[in-house]
């Protein structure tokens, strides 16, 4: 069965929307970047069956996510977020990867039980860093479920959270009110950008993107060192034989768009422009 790198390796492509060198006055100032959390990565693999004879009869597993070590009261919260992330729907059973992951195979365990011989399962649940600094901490999770059938169950998703408060940020914790408009326009063009350099790539120099765009705005993004990133799915794109894309809008350009909040969580980059 095939593991998570290599499946979203064949179906994303991660376009930074800035240059391939970035400014040097798209980079946070370094005292800005030091930050006092350590991370631990928690990992759990584990699988139930002969996985190695047969891919029938079995189930394997690798769960990971990253925690705040030693964390104070906003650290604990922060933690129990991510948790959450990675829980999903069983966030309000369950308190741990490990209790996650014996869960799965017991699941497991009763569904061949009922039905025999089935084919296996592999599911892969994993929560990265992204970035810690600037009193922001931001994750990506990718979680992959092959439960058999024909296609398997991918599902991506971008947080930020504040280290002041642990409450998640939303797009109006950082900008100005009537930002959508600006948003969505440099949104949009960077999207496009990142289509077709995944054209060029896969298909060649004559390929180009003629569909409309049908990128909305959400909640669904993360804030970066050099920018904020969004995910991309839908139909037109699978058409042409594109999966789920992630870009991202340089702050560099959300500046001079002038649709950032001073006040909000990414003011300390005004504060950087204009001391």
């Amino acid at each position: 069965m095939k593991n998570l790198g290599a499946f979203l390796l064949a179906t994303l492509l991660f376009a930074s929307c800035g240059s391939d060198q970035p400014r040097e006055e798209e980079k946070p100032a370094e005292d800005l970047l030091e930050s006092t959390y350590l991370i631990d990565t928690i990992t759990v693999e584990k699988e139930w069956g002969d996985c190695q004879k047969s891919d029938e009869g079995c189930i394997t597993l690798l769960i990971s996510l990253p925690q705040i070590k030693e964390p104070d009261s906003i650290g604990q919260l922060i933690n129990k977020k991510i948790l959450n992330l990675m829980l999903g729907n069983y966030k309000d059973s369950l308190e741990s990867a490990e209790a996650f992951a014996d869960y799965l195979i017991d699941e497991y365990k009763t569904f061949s039980k009922s039905l025999g011989k089935v084919n296996g399962w592999q599911i892969e649940n994993q929560v990265d860093l992204d970035y810690l600094a600037n009193e922001i901490i931001s994750v990506r999770q990718q979680s992959f479920e092959n439960l058999g059938g024909a296609h398997p169950n991918i599902r991506m998703v971008l947080r930020s959270y504040s280290l002041v408060s642990s409450k998640r940020i939303y797009l109006q914790d950082v900008f100005k009110p009537n930002y959508e408009d600006s948003l969505l326009f440099l949104c949009q063009y960077h999207l496009k950008n990142a289509i077709n350099a995944s054209l060029l790539s896969d298909f060649g120099p004559d390929s180009r993107f003629t569909k409309d765009i049908d990128f909305t705005l959400s909640d669904n993004f993360l804030l970066s060192e050099t920018g904020i990133n969004f995910i991309h799915i839908s139909e037109n794109l699978q058409s042409s034989g594109i999966g789920p894309i992630e870009f991202g809008v340089p702050y560099t350009e959300l500046i001079e768009a002038g649709i950032l909040n001073e006040k909000g969580a990414l003011g300390f980059l005004l504060g950087m422009v204009n001391p």
